[in-house]
């Protein structure tokens, strides 16, 4: 109840705007109420805002799959991929106008944020590339870069879906139709 009240205040008025006050009002309870839960602003947007998108993209970075043996193949490869980009398209599309908040609203705040989360959130992606690579055929490419545009991807999908004129799409299709482009490529021959 409270925290939901918190995200909606932060999402609304950005972390400087939100008064806790308001938070409390939002929650149906009062300050005292609030404080007892929570000592401050800043534990309140933790776990209102960041720790939401933190939790988001952990768990598709640490997703558990089945055990297969080294070299399982392209199709296996494949429909983890569909699973993958299905688990970013839901986790963004809930997470996207808190993103918005948390980088833009306070540029330190922001700056500090995607260094310690959404750079985190690369380096997951890349570890998790490097570590299947040889289970599939591919040509080379760049992990590093490879996990900033599907991140980039899905938060722009996610933007999209919420202010977009097409409006939310299912996640399943755009997944498939994701590792549609990803393992064919749109070129043609």
């Amino acid at each position: 109840m409270i925290i939901d009240a918190a995200r909606e205040e932060f999402t609304r008025t950005g972390y400087a705007g939100t008064k806790v006050r308001a938070i409390a009002v939002r929650a149906g309870v009062n300050d005292a109420m609030l404080y007892r839960h929570f000592e401050s602003k800043e534990e309140l947007f933790e776990a209102a805002v960041a720790g939401p998108i933190s939790n988001a993209v952990r768990s598709i970075i640490e997703r558990p799959w089945p055990d297969e043996p080294q070299g399982t193949g392209t199709a296996v490869m494949r429909e983890r991929t569909v699973t993958f980009f299905e688990d970013l398209l839901r986790a963004m599309s809930e997470i996207a106008p808190l993103l918005g908040v948390v980088l833009f609203a306070d540029q330190d705040r922001g700056r500090h944020f995607y260094r310690e989360h959404i750079e985190t959130a690369f380096a997951g992606i890349a570890t998790l590339t490097r570590a299947t690579i040889g289970d599939w055929l591919h040509k080379d490419f760049d992990e590093e870069m490879f996990a900033r545009i599907v991140i980039g991807l899905g938060f722009m999908m996610a933007v999209d879906g919420h202010l977009g004129s097409h409006g939310a799409r299912d996640a399943r299709t755009q997944a498939v139709e994701l590792t549609t482009i990803l393992f064919d490529g749109i070129a043609v021959g």
